[in-house]
Formats: structure tokens, sequence, C-alpha cells
């Protein structure tokens, strides 16, 4: 595999800059770098945030330092969403953790931008950056927040984690809901007791 130098990536992700913010000119990518890197007071992007995206920029052509720089500017970097009726039936019933903060720090506002009938379910993790506040969302929810915040034209992107999770496919009538079905497999699995309380906790560990 082929990578980018960090001027290549730099150019292709920044090709103009301006000074003052008014005029725009083409301006050195080594001098963009060296700024960016001599700011001891710029935002970092933490391990734990950028396992989370990294998959996702790098397929844009960022870099962790491109990345950074374009989050501490605040500009939006998500696309133009999928349509809803383009996802297929897996997608949708994804689940994803986001993260409250920003202009998505209650479970309200996510009620609202996800266009939920309820307040989605809260959950309490701690990362790298201390405690934090998840929301649990599926993928048709995602979809409804990322749309959101398109519109919304917000320098914000949330930050959602996927939960490797089996999609459990059990009668909710039966008392028996595992007869005749193998319940090794991870679908037809009883869910542990724990994990149908309502406010549950997670550690988020670095890999």
């Amino acid at each position: 595999m082929l990578h980018k130098s960090p001027s290549t990536t730099w150019k292709s992700r920044h090709p103009k800059q301006s000074s003052d913010g008014n005029s725009c000119f083409p301006i050195r990518t080594s001098e963009l770098i060296w700024r960016h890197r001599t700011d001891l007071s710029r935002k970092q992007v933490g391990d734990a945030h950028w396992t989370i995206v990294r998959g996702q920029m790098e397929s844009r052509g960022y870099d962790r330092e491109a990345y950074e720089h374009k989050f501490e500017l605040g500009t939006p970097m998500l696309k133009k969403s999928t349509s809803r009726s383009d996802i297929s039936s897996l997608q949708a019933r994804a689940i994803y953790l986001l993260k409250l903060e920003g202009a998505l720090d209650t479970p309200k506002k996510v009620q609202e931008a996800g266009n939920l009938i309820r307040l989605p379910e809260t959950l309490q993790g701690t990362g790298e950056d201390g405690d934090a506040t998840f929301c649990q969302v599926d993928g048709r929810t995602k979809l409804e927040i990322d749309d959101w915040v398109s519109r919304q034209d917000l320098k914000f992107q949330p930050v959602f984690i996927r939960v490797k999770m089996a999609y459990k496919e059990l009668s909710n009538e039966s008392i028996y809901p595992t007869l005749g079905q193998d319940s090794t497999l991870p679908q037809y699995r009883p869910q542990e007791a724990h994990l149908k309380i309502g406010t549950r906790s997670l550690v988020l560990i670095q890999r």
C-alpha cells in the first residue's frame, strides 16, 4: 500500500489558504504544516478519537495530522447522506454509541435530530479524555443525525462508535424463545440479563 507524504496530503486537502480569511491565494504547503506543528495551543485529536474515525477519514484522503487541522478549523466533513431508502436492513439494525457533546449534548437533542419517538437510551463511558455520556442509536437514526448535521451546516463532527453485537432474532411472545433454534449462534443466543437494564455503563478500551 502506497502512503502519501504529508505535503501531498495537505496539498489535496488544503489547496488554497488565506492569512486574513478574505483573499484566496496558494500558500506553500510546507509553511502550512509548519504553522500547525508549532502551534502549541492547537486542539489535538486523542488516540481513542482517531481510532474511531481513522478508517473513514483515511478513505477520504486525510491522515491524522490533516484531520486534526481540519477538525480544529471546525470545517464540516460529512458527505451528503445516503437516502434512507437506500440502506439495507443490516445497516439499519446496526447499533452505534453517539457521544453526547457539542450540538448533540443531550438525549433530547439527539431525539430531535434523529427524528425519534422517544428519548434514546443513555450509557456512561470512560476513555482517555475522562468520563463521557453516550446515546445508543441504530443505523437508520445515525443516518438521520448525519443528515441533520449536514443541513444545519454546523462546525461539528458527531462521534459514532459501532457496537459489534449480533442482532437478536428471538420471539418476544414465546416463553421459550430459543425453541427450535441453535442457541450457540449469536443471533439466537439469549440476551444477557444485565444488558436489559435501562441504564448501563461501559469502558472504552484502546486497542
